[in-house]
């Protein structure tokens, strides 16, 4: 993925400037597949670079309510979650 290397140089970064820190590492948004539905149901199948694998999403207010659970709550410092 194109951002790969930017967010593994930026997370580097925030490991030595002593900044507490956790990382969430969102998946895919779901809405993101609201386009490829159409084909989906015309072909069977959501077709990707996973094999037999399977989607893994959420919805945005789902990434928003588990940030927020993150943030209002002690224990992540340091964390990738």
């Amino acid at each position: 993925m194109n951002l790969a290397d930017e967010h593994r140089g930026t997370e580097a970064e925030l490991r030595v400037s002593g900044i507490p820190f956790t990382l969430l590492r969102n998946g895919w948004y779901t809405e993101n597949y609201t386009a490829s539905v159409p084909a989906a149901l015309a072909g069977g199948a959501f077709l990707g670079s996973a094999g037999n694998g399977r989607i893994s999403s959420a919805l945005r207010v789902d990434y928003a309510e588990a940030a927020v659970a993150v943030l209002t709550s002690d224990g992540h410092d340091g964390r990738d979650l």
